[in-house]
């Protein structure tokens, strides 16, 4: 699992809690920030080829009508999303 803060999110490990008793064999919790491209491939290439799947659930939200919107805006949105 990735998030921003890692092993220090409030709910890590009531997360990795849940997940190994619902079967996993391990749960594997790092700080990255998805958007950063150099971040994510530290933490792919640091899994040594143990990478079996990727569940993307990372979101930003910015509301606003579509006409306040600006190209910043929906960059802003979409990072965690490419």
């Amino acid at each position: 699992l990735t998030s921003r803060q890692g092993e220090a999110a409030p709910s890590a490990a009531d997360v990795r809690g849940a997940l190994l008793a619902a079967g996993a064999e391990s749960v594997r919790i790092e700080a990255c920030d998805v958007a950063d491209r150099e971040q994510i491939a530290a933490v792919v290439n640091g899994l040594g080829g143990a990478l079996g799947s990727v569940f993307h659930l990372a979101a930003v939200l910015d509301d606003g009508l579509l006409a306040g919107q600006s190209a910043e805006r929906f960059a802003r949105v979409l990072a965690p999303k490419a």
